[in-house]
């Protein structure tokens, strides 16, 4: 056995423990001189860092990605909220869903076996061929295009859809997920109300009063900044509301769930935004005009969306002139029309594989064009259209890949058929998929959108979730 270690040949350890203390303590004193807020918060987050790492590796993944989805709502904004731009609590919950349940966390050792399908490797071939595309053009090593990779694409999304089946799999998982987004609706419907009757007050978080902040001030934009982005959040959150008041059972839910979906749908005229208008009005359509069930229910719900868009209008000072003077507003068209031209001018130029992964920022300025109407905004921005996007950036080839990975995974799901309770929620994504397609021609989804789409397509399209029987949270062998 060794002899202890004498006090000298401990001492160089201590003195390289003491001056590593006094260096952190130093770059903290002056972290915090330089900013005390962002210094503060970043020390709070390393500190419960290891807890609620241990905390999300115990937790199911349910709830942790049902947080993640509720608190995407803020997703681009938590630097307006006082948190460090690298600290996304929407984010960091999603990766704890993803990293619970590909590692077997305590709950989801006895989980299903995740199975992989072609349209898996699908999604994983237009995620490479970004990334290829990234390296090429020099975006890869930038942040802002990562995470365009990561949301907008659907590197996260695409990686749901995967896993949603095995995280969703029983109904009290999948009613946890309808509670995140009625609550979110709710809280959506009556911040548009707040900010367009101008009880500022009642705003929260209080950012979204700031006129200097994001866009669309005087319309009910919400968390997001953004009306349509809002409008697309609120109607999904109104079509999770209608499949809540019709599988939940306890009374006062039902009644909840109702309340949100007739608040969701008066919200939607707050927005004053006519490409949510219009994507929801195609959606509700479609889908009812797809199922019988539902035909019988196109005539009520038209006249019951009149009664209460008359009703809205009437109820709220000044919204008829602002939805009068909104129908007739032709700047923001010719914004989109100049960033479109611009967009297919460059797609002229390289057809094929297109200028990189988020590039038209930088060189899409050359390839405006005067045209029949004026040469308005838009430079030095992303086209507003999600389709000339990545036509211009990705060319045929990677715009194909990913049309074809989101039509293909909206198909396969929707002619699956699985079990009894799932039929509302595949009526739903129909509505859902419909929405995100037409918003995507006129502005770029956000997250919330896209990850609902993509967990919301995985459910219904998954083995597992069409399992009959019911099994605890926690999991349950499977062969």
């Amino acid at each position: 056995m060794s002899a202890a270690a004498s006090p000298v040949r401990r001492a160089p350890g201590y003195l390289a423990g003491a001056a590593a203390a006094v260096g952190v303590l130093a770059l903290v004193a002056e972290g915090y001189r330089v900013a005390p807020s962002a210094t503060f918060a970043l020390l709070v987050f390393v500190t419960a860092l290891p807890a609620a790492a241990y905390v999300a590796w115990r937790a199911h993944p349910a709830p942790l990605l049902c947080g993640g989805l509720a608190l995407s709502l803020f997703s681009g904004n938590w630097g307006n909220v006082g948190l460090p731009e690298l600290v996304a609590p929407d984010r960091l919950l999603m990766y704890a869903a993803i990293v619970v349940v590909v590692l077997r966390g305590p709950a989801m050792r006895l989980r299903p076996r995740i199975e992989i399908q072609p349209i898996h490797w699908l999604l994983a071939l237009t995620v490479a061929y970004v990334v290829a595309s990234a390296l090429v053009a020099g975006t890869f090593f930038d942040r802002a295009a990562m995470l365009r990779l990561a949301d907008r694409v659907g590197a996260v999304p695409y990686v749901l859809f995967a896993l949603a089946p095995v995280i969703f799999r029983t109904a009290r998982s999948r009613s946890l997920l309808l509670a995140a987004l009625v609550a979110a609706g709710l809280y959506l419907a009556l911040t548009a109300f707040f900010e367009v009757l101008g009880a500022q007050a009642l705003v929260f978080p209080r950012y979204i009063n700031n006129p200097s902040l994001g866009i669309h001030v005087g319309r009910a934009r919400g968390p997001f900044l953004e009306a349509a982005g809002n409008g697309a959040a609120i109607y999904i959150c109104l079509v999770a509301a209608v499949v809540a008041a019709v599988t939940w059972r306890a009374g006062w839910r039902r009644n909840l769930a109702v309340v949100t979906a007739v608040l969701c749908s008066a919200a939607l005229l707050l927005t004053l935004t006519r490409s949510v208008w219009v994507a929801a009005a195609a959606a509700t359509t479609i889908t009812m005009l797809s199922h019988p069930q539902l035909r019988r229910w196109l005539v009520p719900v038209a006249v019951g969306a009149a009664l209460m868009t008359g009703a809205t209008l009437a109820a709220v000072p000044g919204l008829k002139q602002k939805t009068l003077a909104r129908e007739s507003q032709r700047g923001p068209i010719y914004d989109r029309l100049n960033l479109n031209r611009a967009a297919l001018n460059m797609v002229e130029a390289r057809p094929l594989t297109g200028f990189g992964w988020d590039r038209f920022k930088d060189v899409g300025t050359d390839y405006f064009q005067i045209g029949d109407y004026p040469l308005t905004a838009g430079v030095g921005v992303g086209v507003h259209n999600a389709y000339f996007s990545h036509l211009a950036e990705l060319g045929l080839v990677g715009a194909s890949l990913w049309l074809l990975s989101m039509l293909l995974a909206v198909w396969l799901a929707l002619s699956r058929r699985g079990a009894p309770e799932l039929e509302p929620w595949r009526y739903a994504l129909l509505a859902i998929a419909i929405l995100d397609f037409v918003v995507s021609a006129f502005v770029y989804p956000y997250l919330f959108s896209i990850v609902v789409l993509w967990v919301w397509a995985g459910i219904v399209y998954g083995p597992a979730a069409r399992a009959t029987g019911e099994a605890p949270l926690r999991g349950a062998r499977t062969s």
